[in-house]
Parts: C-alpha cells; sequence; structure tokens
C-alpha cells in the first residue's frame, strides 16, 4: 500500500471542503428557490381570488348549463311536433283578431299603443309565441289581425302586458279561446280577443310612445333578415305648474319625441326630441316574443343610460335638450331553434321637465294634471 505524504494529505483536505462548499451553496439555491416559487404561487392565487376570475368561470359555467337546458327544453318542444300525434293532426287556418276598446280617450295626449303576446298551447305544451302592438287614435275599436294555423283545440292565450299609465284596462289583461272547429267542412277558425280601456286622468308614461318594431325569420342563416322600425311619435302638451324663484308661472312643457333607425336594415337606434322649444326626460321599455332571448348593446351608464330593475325601463340620464338626440343603442333578437320569428317590441316614452319650489328639476313619471 502507497503512503500518503503530508502534502497529499493537505491535498485532499482542500478537496473535502471544496466538495462541502459546493454541497452547501446547492442547497441554498434550492431552498431560494422553493421560497421564490411559494411567492409566485401566492401572488398567483391572490390574482385569481382578487380579480374574480373563479366568480368570473362560475358565471361562464352557469351560463353554459342554463344554456344547455334551454337548448334541451327547446328541443323537447320541437320533438313533440313529431311524437305527438295530437300536434301533427291537420292544422287549421286560424284568423286572430285583437281589439283595443277605448271607452274614453284624451286626445290631447295623442295616440297610446297597447302590447299584446300570444302563446299556443296543446296538451301542455307551447307549439306556438307571438308579440304584436296596436297603436290607438281615437275613441272606439283599433284592431289588429294574426293570420297561422293551429292544431284543433289549440288553447291560444293573448295578455296584455304594456298600455301606461294614463289608461285603465277595465277587462281581464289574460284570455284565452280554444281553437274549434263549427263543423267537419269548417276550414277556418276566427278568434276574437277584446281589451277594454278607460283614461283614468293621468298623463305619464303612455303620454308620449313610440313603437320599434324589429323581427326576423329565426330559421333562416342570414342572421337579421326583413328588419323593419315603425316609430309612432305622439305630443305631450299639458302645462306644468312652475313654483320656481319665488314666483308661480304656467310654463307649457309641450315635446315631441320620436324612435330613430340610422341606417336601412341597420339595428343602430336613439330617441330623439324634435321639439324645438322644450327639454324632456325620455326612458324605453323592451318587450320580446315570449321565452325568446334578445341581447342589448349601449343600453348602460356609461353611455348614459341606466336600467332600473323595479320597473325593467331604460332611463336616459340626461335631460334631452331641443332637438336633441339621445345616445344610440341596440336591441337585437337571438336566434333560437324554436320560434319561426323573433321580435322585439320597444316602447319610448318622454315626461316633461318639472321644478320644485327651489327650482331644481326632476322628472315624475305618475305626474297626473288636475287641471289647475
Amino acid at each position: 500500500m502507497q503512503k500518503t505524504n503530508k502534502k497529499d494529505y493537505i491535498k485532499e483536505g482542500i478537496k473535502f471542503n471544496n466538495l462541502e462548499k459546493e454541497k452547501g451553496i446547492t442547497l441554498v439555491a434550492l431552498i431560494i428557490t422553493v421560497i421564490v416559487l411559494l411567492i409566485l404561487t401566492g401572488l398567483a392565487i391572490k390574482v385569481v381570488v382578487d380579480g374574480g376570475m373563479l366568480k368570473k368561470s362560475e358565471k361562464t359555467i352557469n351560463k353554459a348549463n342554463e344554456q344547455s337546458i334551454r337548448e334541451t327544453e327547446i328541443m323537447n318542444n320541437m320533438l313533440s311536433d313529431w311524437t305527438d300525434t295530437s300536434i301533427r293532426q291537420e292544422r287549421i287556418n286560424t284568423r286572430i283578431e285583437i281589439n283595443a276598446i277605448v271607452e274614453s280617450f284624451n286626445s290631447s295626449l295623442g295616440a297610446f299603443p297597447t302590447v299584446y303576446t300570444l302563446v299556443g298551447k296543446l296538451n301542455e305544451k307551447i307549439i306556438y309565441e307571438d308579440i304584436t302592438y296596436i297603436n290607438s287614435s281615437s275613441a272606439g275599436t283599433n284592431t289588429i289581425s294574426l293570420n297561422t294555423s293551429f292544431p284543433e283545440k289549440t288553447e291560444v292565450t293573448v295578455t296584455e302586458v304594456y298600455s301606461g299609465t294614463s289608461y285603465s284596462l277595465t277587462t281581464d289583461n289574460n284570455l284565452k279561446q280554444i281553437v274549434q272547429k263549427e263543423n267537419e267542412e269548417s276550414t277556418e277558425v276566427e278568434l276574437t280577443f277584446n281589451f277594454t280601456h278607460k283614461y283614468n286622468g293621468g298623463n305619464r308614461e303612455n303620454a308620449v310612445g313610440m313603437v320599434a318594431d324589429e323581427s326576423y325569420s329565426a330559421k333562416k342563416s342570414d342572421g337579421l333578415s326583413g328588419y323593419s322600425l315603425t316609430s309612432n311619435s305622439n305630443n305631450f302638451i299639458k302645462p306644468v305648474y312652475y313654483a320656481g324663484n319665488g314666483g308661480g308661472a304656467v310654463v307649457d312643457l309641450g315635446a315631441n319625441i320620436c324612435i330613430n333607425q340610422k341606417s336601412e336594415n341597420s339595428s343602430e337606434m336613439n330617441v330623439q326630441n324634435t321639439s324645438s322649444t322644450n327639454e324632456t326626460w325620455v326612458r324605453i321599455k323592451i318587450f320580446a316574443t315570449p321565452n325568446a332571448n334578445y341581447s342589448v348593446d349601449r343600453l348602460e351608464k356609461n353611455n348614459n343610460w341606466e336600467k332600473n330593475i323595479t320597473d325593467e325601463y331604460y332611463y336616459y340620464l340626461p335631460v334631452l335638450s331641443p332637438n336633441g338626440e339621445t345616445t344610440t343603442f341596440t336591441v337585437m333578437p337571438e336566434q333560437d331553434g324554436f320560434h319561426d320569428e323573433v321580435k322585439t317590441i320597444i316602447v319610448a316614452e318622454c315626461t316633461p321637465i318639472i321644478y320644485d319650489e327651489d327650482a331644481n328639476s326632476y322628472a315624475d313619471w305618475t305626474y297626473t294634471y288636475d287641471g289647475e
């Protein structure tokens, strides 16, 4: 065995010490790496929690689940046409006539719209849905008719969902009839629904009413087809008592508004104050084909619109100046597999500026002029 001299021991000692140092440095680097990873993990968790990513993910999942349930329900309704022999039976040409009967009418307030939803059921299954409106411009009977077809024994329900507070509905707002042939030779059935209204002394809500009607064939792949916009412009001409600045005066606060379609075949619109002298407050309400979906764009606070959850109106936040226009917005029906046609009806309303005794302006959507 070869002996190791002193120099060799010294050399081996140096190597040993260097090896220990290298091991020590490696261990410290590992500990530092672990600590850095833990810090980064903690920061990542904080970003996810504070940033609401978990809540957003949960909302996305819930929305997807709701859509899946909705699609299943629609598919079941569609399949029922093929599996239920009573639904596959011969359909009867049906004329649905809706009458808005106005017993007393305030001509100074102008025309007022009434909005109706229609639902057809057979064996508790929905086989038909639609929405329509009537613009009543005088006392008496104002009528709209829809032509369709149903299997016999279909129950058709027509519901008035809007008329405003200036006119009270004196009949039920929900009327039903059954599609029933008079005899074997009958090829057509007529269903008549009468809704009677009486002026109640108010002049808010439907004092000015416009209706925009968007529709498209939901089963077509080209999306928005047959877009149309109908605007019915009415006047509000009642004066409001102004008691500001320590004195009293009756001020004419007449206003005209209309809904503008920004371009042909466009869903973009706004509300315009066509009065050249008077300011006004404006709000809109949206109605849609029952159980159909629609989306809105730019009806939000950063675009000067705000939705009231209680009454479901969208309020325009600034006062609308003479000849002024609101910011633009869109209301788009969404395609689905159940409805042949999806519609939205938009009612726009205005009310004049009212001042308190300190000359502060405000909106009173329930204001009634008593003639004094």
